[in-house]
């Protein structure tokens, strides 16, 4: 049977500390095999003594380009202009209100001892509780079930946009109506 094992597994009372130690004893044979391959690469261009055999085998294998994360791509590369001129497809508008600003302003969270980050992250809920995302309501209301979509995934979906909005302000019956009516005919 797939995903059974043919031994039992036993208890560890400190599983995050087995697998703490597993990854880094994984994380230290990675790094000595690394640095053998290096001490190996250093000892074979040892061999080759002119600068000529050098250069030959720099141009006939050149180094990987590094691996970019996300925050490589807007960034300036060989001189070039960074690149800023993205624009979102659908660019939102919205507003920000003057009391959460001031809400936001007075509460502001110091990494002191003697500030409670819970108490600090009520305090911000409460104050970002003033502000509706844009344009929830009316997705709510515009529902409509897509063309390959099961009715499990479309109710699914439905049950996630009412909890994006928790103050939609619709009651049980008028959900169900506009689920219905957002349902294809065919199913």
């Amino acid at each position: 049977m797939l995903g059974t094992s043919s031994r039992s597994l036993q208890y560890d009372p400190e599983i995050e500390r087995t697998a703490r130690a597993n990854r880094k004893a994984e994380k230290l044979a990675k790094e000595a095999a690394r640095l053998a391959r290096l001490e190996q690469e250093e000892a074979e261009a040892s061999f080759y003594n002119s600068e000529e055999e050098h250069i030959e085998m720099a141009e006939a294998n050149p180094p990987p380009p590094p691996r970019r994360t996300i925050g490589d791509y807007g960034q300036r590369n060989n001189g070039e202009v960074a690149n800023q001129d993205f624009q979102p497809t659908n660019p939102v508008t919205f507003d920000i209100k003057n009391t959460v600003l001031t809400a936001l302003k007075e509460n502001q969270y110091s990494v002191s001892e003697s500030q409670c980050p819970n108490l600090h992250l009520s305090h911000f809920y409460e104050a970002c509780d003033y502000t509706d995302p844009p344009g929830r309501r009316s997705e709510i209301n515009n529902f409509e079930q897509g063309d390959s979509e099961t009715l499990c995934d479309a109710w699914e979906r439905f049950k996630l946009l009412l909890k994006k909005c928790p103050k939609h302000g619709f009651d049980g019956l008028s959900q169900m109506q506009m689920f219905t009516q957002g349902l294809r005919p065919q199913t």
